[in-house]
Protein backbone atom coordinates (compact mmCIF):
# COMPACT_ATOMS: atom_id res chain seq x y z
CA UNK A 1 0.00 0.00 0.00
CA UNK A 2 1.05 3.33 -0.79
CA UNK A 3 -0.24 6.74 0.46
CA UNK A 4 0.48 9.22 -2.68
CA UNK A 5 1.28 13.24 -1.84
CA UNK A 6 0.72 16.56 -3.54
CA UNK A 7 3.15 18.86 -2.71
CA UNK A 8 4.37 16.95 0.53
CA UNK A 9 0.14 16.39 1.86
CA UNK A 10 -1.43 13.12 1.75
CA UNK A 11 -4.75 13.89 -0.56
CA UNK A 12 -7.47 12.43 -0.78
CA UNK A 13 -7.95 9.87 -4.15
CA UNK A 14 -11.32 10.20 -5.69
CA UNK A 15 -11.04 8.07 -8.74
CA UNK A 16 -8.18 6.06 -10.41
CA UNK A 17 -8.09 4.93 -13.98
CA UNK A 18 -5.57 2.41 -15.66
CA UNK A 19 -4.53 2.49 -19.15
CA UNK A 20 -1.57 -0.36 -18.30
CA UNK A 21 0.55 -0.90 -15.02
CA UNK A 22 2.85 1.67 -16.19
CA UNK A 23 0.22 4.17 -17.26
CA UNK A 24 -2.03 4.92 -14.15
CA UNK A 25 -3.92 8.18 -13.38
CA UNK A 26 -5.33 9.30 -9.59
CA UNK A 27 -7.57 12.16 -9.48
CA UNK A 28 -6.99 14.34 -5.98
CA UNK A 29 -7.57 18.15 -7.05
CA UNK A 30 -5.61 17.72 -9.78
CA UNK A 31 -3.96 14.72 -10.96
CA UNK A 32 -1.22 12.09 -10.08
CA UNK A 33 0.14 9.93 -12.62
CA UNK A 34 2.32 6.58 -12.31
CA UNK A 35 4.32 6.03 -15.14
CA UNK A 36 5.81 2.84 -13.89
CA UNK A 37 8.60 3.69 -12.10
CA UNK A 38 7.38 7.22 -9.59
CA UNK A 39 4.09 8.85 -9.08
CA UNK A 40 4.56 11.94 -11.26
CA UNK A 41 2.44 15.28 -10.45
CA UNK A 42 0.31 16.46 -13.34
CA UNK A 43 -0.78 19.94 -12.61
CA UNK A 44 -2.38 22.37 -15.64
CA UNK A 45 -4.57 24.79 -15.28
CA UNK A 46 -7.85 24.16 -16.92
CA UNK A 47 -8.08 21.38 -13.99
CA UNK A 48 -7.62 24.12 -11.41
CA UNK A 49 -10.98 24.67 -12.22
CA UNK A 50 -11.57 21.79 -10.39
CA UNK A 51 -10.19 22.52 -7.12
CA UNK A 52 -12.81 22.28 -4.48
CA UNK A 53 -14.94 20.67 -7.02
CA UNK A 54 -12.96 17.12 -7.05
CA UNK A 55 -12.63 14.89 -9.54
CA UNK A 56 -15.22 12.67 -9.74
CA UNK A 57 -14.29 10.11 -12.50
CA UNK A 58 -11.58 9.55 -15.06
CA UNK A 59 -12.07 7.57 -18.56
CA UNK A 60 -10.32 7.51 -22.14
CA UNK A 61 -8.43 5.49 -24.55
CA UNK A 62 -5.23 6.29 -24.05
CA UNK A 63 -3.05 9.39 -21.95
CA UNK A 64 -3.49 11.38 -25.20
CA UNK A 65 -7.27 10.88 -25.39
CA UNK A 66 -8.58 11.28 -21.48
CA UNK A 67 -11.89 12.93 -20.15
CA UNK A 68 -12.20 14.05 -16.43
CA UNK A 69 -15.19 15.00 -14.70
CA UNK A 70 -16.23 16.18 -11.62
CA UNK A 71 -18.96 18.64 -9.50
CA UNK A 72 -20.53 21.32 -10.38
CA UNK A 73 -20.83 20.42 -14.06
CA UNK A 74 -17.08 20.40 -15.02
CA UNK A 75 -15.85 18.16 -17.52
CA UNK A 76 -12.31 18.52 -19.55
CA UNK A 77 -10.60 16.53 -22.10
CA UNK A 78 -6.80 15.77 -22.66
CA UNK A 79 -5.80 15.53 -26.49
CA UNK A 80 -2.12 14.42 -25.65
CA UNK A 81 -0.76 18.05 -25.96
CA UNK A 82 -3.36 20.51 -23.56
CA UNK A 83 -6.15 20.42 -21.59
CA UNK A 84 -9.59 21.70 -22.66
CA UNK A 85 -12.71 22.89 -20.98
CA UNK A 86 -16.44 20.95 -22.21
CA UNK A 87 -19.17 23.19 -21.56
CA UNK A 88 -21.45 20.96 -19.85
CA UNK A 89 -24.84 23.03 -19.80
CA UNK A 90 -25.54 22.23 -15.78
CA UNK A 91 -23.93 23.15 -12.43
CA UNK A 92 -24.97 19.50 -11.36
CA UNK A 93 -22.12 17.08 -9.91
CA UNK A 94 -21.23 15.07 -12.74
CA UNK A 95 -20.63 11.35 -11.19
CA UNK A 96 -19.23 8.64 -13.60
CA UNK A 97 -18.29 8.93 -17.82
CA UNK A 98 -17.98 5.99 -19.72
CA UNK A 99 -17.65 5.33 -23.77
CA UNK A 100 -17.82 2.54 -25.69
CA UNK A 101 -16.76 2.50 -29.30
CA UNK A 102 -18.79 2.98 -32.09
CA UNK A 103 -19.91 -0.36 -34.08
CA UNK A 104 -19.05 2.00 -37.08
CA UNK A 105 -15.28 2.17 -35.91
CA UNK A 106 -15.28 5.59 -36.47
CA UNK A 107 -15.01 6.80 -32.79
CA UNK A 108 -16.68 6.58 -28.90
CA UNK A 109 -19.87 6.91 -27.84
CA UNK A 110 -19.42 8.62 -24.60
CA UNK A 111 -22.42 9.36 -21.73
CA UNK A 112 -21.79 11.09 -18.40
CA UNK A 113 -24.69 11.02 -15.05
CA UNK A 114 -24.98 14.15 -13.15
CA UNK A 115 -26.88 14.53 -10.24
CA UNK A 116 -26.15 16.38 -6.78
CA UNK A 117 -26.63 12.94 -4.58
CA UNK A 118 -28.44 13.57 -0.64
CA UNK A 119 -28.53 17.59 -1.30
CA UNK A 120 -30.95 17.96 -3.65
CA UNK A 121 -34.55 18.33 -2.82
CA UNK A 122 -36.01 18.29 -6.38
CA UNK A 123 -33.96 14.69 -7.55
CA UNK A 124 -32.17 16.28 -10.31
CA UNK A 125 -30.96 14.58 -12.90
CA UNK A 126 -29.07 14.43 -16.30
CA UNK A 127 -27.64 12.15 -18.72
CA UNK A 128 -25.38 13.83 -21.31
CA UNK A 129 -23.60 12.46 -24.07
CA UNK A 130 -19.92 13.88 -25.38
CA UNK A 131 -19.70 14.22 -29.03
CA UNK A 132 -17.77 16.75 -30.96
CA UNK A 133 -16.54 18.55 -28.01
CA UNK A 134 -19.83 19.31 -26.92
CA UNK A 135 -22.35 17.80 -24.70
CA UNK A 136 -26.28 16.72 -25.76
CA UNK A 137 -28.46 16.06 -23.10
CA UNK A 138 -30.36 12.51 -23.43
CA UNK A 139 -34.03 11.62 -22.26
CA UNK A 140 -33.83 10.75 -18.05
CA UNK A 141 -37.55 9.44 -18.34
CA UNK A 142 -38.90 8.02 -16.05
CA UNK A 143 -36.59 8.00 -14.06
CA UNK A 144 -37.71 10.33 -10.77
CA UNK A 145 -33.98 9.85 -8.63
CA UNK A 146 -30.59 10.88 -8.74
CA UNK A 147 -28.43 9.31 -11.02
CA UNK A 148 -24.49 8.07 -10.06
CA UNK A 149 -23.18 5.88 -12.46
CA UNK A 150 -23.24 4.49 -15.91
CA UNK A 151 -22.00 1.35 -18.58
CA UNK A 152 -22.89 0.65 -21.77
CA UNK A 153 -22.06 -1.35 -24.77
CA UNK A 154 -22.53 0.84 -28.28
CA UNK A 155 -26.00 -0.08 -29.89
CA UNK A 156 -26.30 -3.15 -27.59
CA UNK A 157 -27.41 -2.00 -24.32
CA UNK A 158 -27.18 1.13 -21.89
CA UNK A 159 -27.07 0.95 -18.07
CA UNK A 160 -27.57 4.32 -15.69
CA UNK A 161 -27.89 3.77 -11.43
CA UNK A 162 -28.26 5.72 -8.45
CA UNK A 163 -31.56 5.65 -7.16
CA UNK A 164 -32.57 2.34 -8.77
CA UNK A 165 -30.99 0.77 -12.04
CA UNK A 166 -32.64 1.17 -15.16
CA UNK A 167 -31.67 0.16 -18.78
CA UNK A 168 -32.42 0.30 -22.67
CA UNK A 169 -31.37 -0.78 -25.71
CA UNK A 170 -30.53 2.36 -28.00
CA UNK A 171 -29.67 5.89 -26.18
CA UNK A 172 -32.11 7.32 -28.90
CA UNK A 173 -35.21 5.37 -26.87
CA UNK A 174 -36.93 8.28 -25.05
CA UNK A 175 -37.83 5.47 -22.27
CA UNK A 176 -35.49 3.88 -19.82
CA UNK A 177 -37.09 0.54 -18.55
CA UNK A 178 -37.46 -0.07 -14.82
CA UNK A 179 -38.60 1.16 -11.61
CA UNK A 180 -36.71 2.36 -8.55
CA UNK A 181 -36.50 -0.72 -6.46
CA UNK A 182 -37.19 -3.43 -9.08
CA UNK A 183 -34.19 -4.64 -8.86
CA UNK A 184 -32.33 -3.73 -5.36
CA UNK A 185 -34.31 -1.35 -2.25
CA UNK A 186 -30.32 0.06 -2.41
CA UNK A 187 -28.60 2.99 -3.53
CA UNK A 188 -26.23 1.79 -6.49
CA UNK A 189 -22.85 4.01 -6.83
CA UNK A 190 -21.31 2.29 -9.27
CA UNK A 191 -21.98 -0.05 -12.24
CA UNK A 192 -19.82 -2.03 -14.66
CA UNK A 193 -19.25 -4.83 -17.01
CA UNK A 194 -17.56 -6.57 -19.38
CA UNK A 195 -20.51 -8.04 -21.45
CA UNK A 196 -23.65 -7.91 -21.03
CA UNK A 197 -24.47 -10.92 -19.71
CA UNK A 198 -21.35 -10.00 -17.05
CA UNK A 199 -22.58 -6.96 -14.89
CA UNK A 200 -21.78 -6.10 -11.59
CA UNK A 201 -23.38 -3.05 -9.43
CA UNK A 202 -22.64 -1.95 -5.62
CA UNK A 203 -23.94 0.74 -3.30
CA UNK A 204 -25.48 1.38 -0.21
CA UNK A 205 -25.29 -1.32 2.80
CA UNK A 206 -23.04 -3.32 1.21
CA UNK A 207 -25.59 -4.33 -1.74
CA UNK A 208 -23.63 -6.29 -4.76
CA UNK A 209 -25.96 -7.00 -7.87
CA UNK A 210 -25.06 -9.67 -10.93
CA UNK A 211 -26.99 -9.77 -14.48
CA UNK A 212 -25.76 -12.62 -16.14
CA UNK A 213 -27.61 -11.80 -19.22
CA UNK A 214 -31.15 -13.23 -18.52
CA UNK A 215 -31.93 -11.93 -14.98
CA UNK A 216 -30.34 -9.85 -11.83
CA UNK A 217 -28.81 -11.83 -8.50
CA UNK A 218 -28.16 -9.45 -5.17
CA UNK A 219 -25.25 -11.20 -2.79
CA UNK A 220 -26.59 -8.87 -0.26
CA UNK A 221 -26.93 -11.51 2.33
CA UNK A 222 -23.37 -12.48 2.18
CA UNK A 223 -21.86 -8.58 1.11
CA UNK A 224 -23.50 -6.61 3.28
CA UNK A 225 -21.83 -4.18 5.30
CA UNK A 226 -22.40 -1.36 8.00
CA UNK A 227 -21.47 1.59 5.29
CA UNK A 228 -21.16 1.59 1.29
CA UNK A 229 -19.48 0.00 -1.61
CA UNK A 230 -18.86 2.92 -4.07
CA UNK A 231 -16.71 1.41 -6.90
CA UNK A 232 -16.49 -1.56 -8.63
CA UNK A 233 -13.92 -3.01 -11.42
CA UNK A 234 -14.29 -6.37 -13.74
CA UNK A 235 -12.11 -7.82 -16.02
CA UNK A 236 -13.44 -11.13 -17.47
CA UNK A 237 -14.35 -13.39 -14.53
CA UNK A 238 -12.58 -11.57 -11.93
CA UNK A 239 -13.69 -8.41 -9.88
CA UNK A 240 -12.72 -5.85 -7.34
CA UNK A 241 -15.15 -3.64 -5.34
CA UNK A 242 -14.18 -0.67 -2.88
CA UNK A 243 -15.86 1.20 -0.32
CA UNK A 244 -16.09 1.75 3.98
CA UNK A 245 -17.42 -0.47 6.43
CA UNK A 246 -17.79 1.58 10.05
CA UNK A 247 -14.29 3.26 9.78
CA UNK A 248 -12.76 0.57 7.98
CA UNK A 249 -11.95 0.69 4.72
CA UNK A 250 -13.41 -2.01 2.72
CA UNK A 251 -11.72 -4.30 -0.65
CA UNK A 252 -13.31 -7.23 -1.60
CA UNK A 253 -11.90 -9.49 -4.50
CA UNK A 254 -14.15 -11.94 -6.42
CA UNK A 255 -14.41 -14.76 -9.07
CA UNK A 256 -17.30 -15.16 -11.57
CA UNK A 257 -17.77 -18.46 -13.39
Amino acid sequence: LKKLDWDGIVSRLTCVFAFSSDDVWFGVTNLIHWNGFTFEKNWNPVLDEFYDKTINKIWGTSSEDMYVVGNKGLIAHYDGREWRQIESGTDLNINDIWGSKDKSGKGYEIICVASNHLSDPAYSRKILQIQNGQTIEKSTYPIKWTLYSTWFIHHTKYFVSGGGIYEKYFLENKKWVNNNFDITPYYIYNIRGSQTNNIIAVGGFGEVVHFNGLSWKSFYDETKISGNYYSVAINNNKFVITGYSGRTAIIKIGTNY
